[in-house]
Order: C-alpha cells, then structure tokens, then sequence
C-alpha cells in the first residue's frame, strides 16, 4: 500500500476529493529542503493536499524531454509504475498517455489516462509540460481503478551557467479507499527521493 500510495502522489495524487477552497501562496510550509531539493507542501482542504518540488540539476531540456518521452522506461524511475502506453500522438508538442500501476494486496492496481502538452515562454526559454486528466474519456479497464482529475505542471528554466531548473506541482484523485494521512507521508517522502534521483537519471538521457 505504502509503494502505490508514494507512486500515485508522485504523479500529482493529493486526494482532490472535494471542492477546494482558494489557498494562498504564503499556506505553503516546508517539508525539506536537503541536497538541492526543495519540496513543499499546503492544505487546501481537510482532506486535499498539494505538493511542489524544485530543484538544480547538470542537465538540459532536451534530456528531460527524452526522459519523460521514454514510456518503455517508466518503471525505472517512476515509484512503482508497471507500464505507460502512448495512446495517440496528435501534434508534436502532445501525447496521450495510458499509465498503469501496480500495487499490492488487498490494495487495487490504478490507471490513469492524462494529456500532456509542451509549450515554450520565447521571452523567458521556459519549457512547460501540462497534464490533464483524460481518464473519463477513455473506457475503464477490469482489473484497475481509474484515477481522477490528474492534474499537474513541470516547469524546465534553462539556467545561464548550463544547468536546468526543474519545478513541479501537481495534485489528483487516486480513488478508491486510501487512508489520506499516510498518503500525505508518504507522498512527501517520495516526492523529496525522486527529485534527489533526478540528476542521475538525466545523465542517461544527456
């Protein structure tokens, strides 16, 4: 239970189960800041948490591009990812992407369909990767829990001595029956260990 529940937050999971209430950028705390990597959290509602991570890597976007472009690979480093299928291509800057995860007993495994789109800010040489959830647009699959209102951003800030920003946020609804306050423990914890892995990771995509 503890590896699905730190895989799904990885992914934007927060429990986006009721309506959010507004929350300020000064409701952010911290839950670490170690080995350049900055990872926070806030409450929006009793039971929805958003999470935002950050930090400097010795890469470029192209690497990250390929890294995340790389589906057949997804299980080697996205927290307990079974596999990611590519469901459609419409544009070069879209994918339509179905993701499956594994989970153990007695917790079901989930599924999520979501579109992801590039665009570029010209003035500033950002790169930004939009994820939207696309699951109720797509026929469940036996055996699996559709995930819900996936929603997330990654944010790719070329730096001027060559290295590359990387910022997160993201929250969503895994479904089904998760107890929220071991979520949030996990998902935090999870989320501080895949940003501390990114700078190896992105080496093999240089």
């Amino acid at each position: 239970m503890r590896r699905l529940i730190a895989c799904l937050m990885f992914l934007g999971v927060s429990a986006f189960l009721s309506v959010a209430t507004v929350a300020q950028d000064h409701d952010w705390q911290l839950y670490k800041a170690e080995s350049g990597v900055r990872v926070e959290y806030r409450r929006k509602t009793a039971n929805v948490l958003e999470i935002k991570a950050q930090t400097e890597v010795n890469s470029d976007t192209g690497a990250f591009i390929h890294l995340l472009e790389d589906t057949g690979n997804i299980d080697k480093w996205v927290p307990n990812a079974d596999k990611a299928e590519l469901l459609s291509h419409p544009d070069p800057a879209t994918y339509i992407v179905h993701t499956f995860f594994k989970a153990s007993w007695p917790v079901s495994d989930r599924d999520m369909v979501t579109r992801s789109v590039w665009t570029t800010d010209e003035t500033s040489g950002e790169l930004i990767l939009d994820v939207q959830d696309l699951g109720d647009k797509y026929p469940e699959i036996d055996g699996y829990i559709r995930m819900q209102q996936v929603q997330a951003r990654w944010t790719l800030t070329p730096q001027p001595d060559g290295k590359l920003f990387i910022r997160y946020q993201g929250q969503a609804d895994p479904a089904g029956s998760l107890p929220h306050f071991l979520a949030d423990k996990v998902a935090l914890k999870s989320m501080f260990k895949t940003f501390e892995r990114l700078p190896e990771v992105l080496a093999q995509y240089q």
